[in-house]
């Protein structure tokens, strides 16, 4: 893993099936790991750029669906050395003991750390076939803790999609989609990532703009029915030392907005309801209606 950390591709794309999650809280992508590959099931997350699945042994981790991975039972895994310049790329990586070791901290309070490796991953085609891409970073996840969130039952560990070097998008070339029925429907079919320059977007489009390791949406205004809001588009513009904007994060479940936009939506909600509902505050950060008759 000298130098460019991208790996070339023998077909135009790779893909993965996505199911949603039982608890409705993430999608998750079917990918194996290995040799001989293991099934892992990974929360697909725009928000970070570290891909990771638990490892044996594992000195605190969550209980998990699928069969924990083993690196010395694979024929292709190798740590990542200190000496690998993808080692160096992220701030959640160090150099412990000649091998770069990572620790992920996430918004809603989980802690994940273990170490790095490089290893073979096998996906599908377009072409409905598999193929298997070598080298490809991931971390090995040996200590799980705090609030886990969506962890634990299906989930082996999280697919990093953001746009720094280190995620699975930028070691496969830097072109991915991916198609999300609804959440609560996990018979859905059609959901599927694809990664690679088979990619393509249908429809209408929204420009993205990245900054850091993040994709942000350009995002003008709101309106209810046919009302467009008073807020000031500077409200979802980003800036130039990176605060504000409006993120794409496939890893959480909520939509969160700054004051000046959420109480315009608000009152504008409770007008349109015509006093059928009363707004009573909030639970989790999640606005809370009471309505009665």
């Amino acid at each position: 893993m000298e130098g460019d950390s991208r790996v070339s591709l023998d077909t135009d794309d790779v893909c993965s099936s996505v199911i949603a999650e039982t608890k409705h809280q993430g999608f998750m992508a079917n990918i194996s790991i290995g040799s001989p590959p293991i099934p892992q099931l990974l929360i697909m997350d725009t928000g970070s750029s570290v891909s990771w699945t638990q490892c044996q042994p594992c000195t605190h981790c969550f209980t998990q669906a699928l069969p924990i991975f083993n690196p010395p039972q694979s024929a292709t895994y190798r740590l990542l050395p200190c000496s690998s310049p993808i080692c160096h790329q992220a701030p959640s990586m160090i150099c412990l003991a000649s091998r770069c070791e990572f620790e992920l901290r996430y918004g809603d309070g989980t802690i994940v750390s273990g170490y790095m490796g490089t290893e073979k991953m096998t996906f599908e085609t377009s072409y409905e076939g598999i193929t298997s891409v070598p080298n490809l970073v991931f971390g090995c996840a040996t200590n799980v803790g705090g609030n886990l969130g969506s962890l634990g039952g299906q989930t082996s560990g999280v697919l990093g999609l953001g746009a720094k070097m280190t995620s699975l998008v930028n070691q496969l070339g830097s072109k991915f989609s991916y198609c999300f029925g609804p959440i609560w429907d996990l018979q859905y079919s059609h959901n599927q990532l694809i990664v690679g320059d088979g990619a393509v977007i249908e429809g209408p489009s929204t420009p993205i703009t990245i900054f850091g390791s993040y994709y942000y949406v350009t995002f003008d205004s709101i309106s209810v029915g046919e009302k467009k809001l008073d807020i000031s588009p500077q409200v979802f513009k980003v800036t130039k030392e990176g605060t504000g904007g409006v993120v794409i994060d496939s890893g959480a479940t909520l939509t969160y907005l700054p004051k000046a936009a959420y109480d315009p939506l608000k009152d504008e909600v409770l007008s349109s309801m015509d006093d059928l509902v009363q707004y009573v505050g909030t639970l989790n950060s999640c606005p809370c209606f009471w309505g009665g008759y």
